[in-house]
């Protein structure tokens, strides 16, 4: 009886399973898995025969290189979750501060509104950008707000930011592609999105009667806009 286990010839059963399985790893919707399987399935072929190693061997970095990748996409979308959640609690922070006074054109250029000569009046800043899927999705419902509320003193205000080219030719295409008839100004630097800690877009402020900011809300809401509104008019 020898002291080791032979290396048998022939067979290549799992270095076709390992290869296959390595491959499916970088295309199924479990990767880890089965790379993992794709991993194991080759070392215990390297273990057992002399042939089909270089085809365990490519099973057993494919296996590796979808496990890698999904960990790497796991922790990357975990960051992005943190960082995003960590934005929105500073956008929150300004809730119950007076809102951030500011000057911008309307979209023509021929005329400023600023923000201090709307106080005792409810208004809604809606911060959007027109590349983005969201805030399209939204315009149509802020318009239906402003013709809800206009009688009510209340000002829907939308603010363009982050302009991919012509900053003011962009929120007219904007305009005209929703039918807009509320305000719409122009964030050329970006500045007042900062002074207002906005992180992605649409992002909605509405801004009580006293000139503090009541409510914000992240994101497309329209229930949850039209319920801030009515709370900062009870006020």
């Amino acid at each position: 009886m020898e002291g080791k286990t032979q290396r048998r010839e022939g067979g290549n059963e799992l270095a076709l399973a390992s290869l296959s399985t390595g491959l499916a790893s970088l295309l199924c919707w479990c990767p880890i898995a089965t790379g993992l399987t794709a991993v194991i399935l080759g070392i215990l072929h390297l273990r057992q025969s002399t042939t089909g190693r270089g085809l365990a061997t490519i099973g057993i970095v494919t296996g590796s290189l979808a496990i890698l990748f999904s960990l790497a996409v796991f922790g990357a979308w975990v960051w992005v979750m943190q960082q995003t959640r960590s934005m929105m609690m500073g956008t929150r922070e300004i809730v119950g501060q007076p809102a951030p006074d500011f000057e911008l054109p309307t979209v023509d250029g021929k005329r400023k509104v600023k923000l201090s000569d709307l106080r005792g009046k409810v208004v809604l800043l809606n911060f959007f950008a027109h590349w983005c899927g969201p805030c399209n999705l939204e315009a149509p419902h802020l318009e239906r707000l402003w013709q809800t509320y206009r009688d009510k003193r209340v000002v829907v205000i939308g603010i363009a930011v982050w302009a991919q080219g012509d900053p003011f030719q962009r929120a007219k295409e904007f305009i005209n592609k929703h039918q807009l008839t509320y305000p719409v100004l122009v964030d050329g630097t970006g500045e007042v999105a900062k002074r207002y800690r906005v992180a992605g877009v649409p992002c909605n402020f509405v801004v009580g009667k006293d000139g503090k900011v009541a409510d914000v809300k992240v994101g497309a809401d329209e229930e949850g806009i039209q319920s801030a509104i009515e709370q900062a008019l009870r006020r």
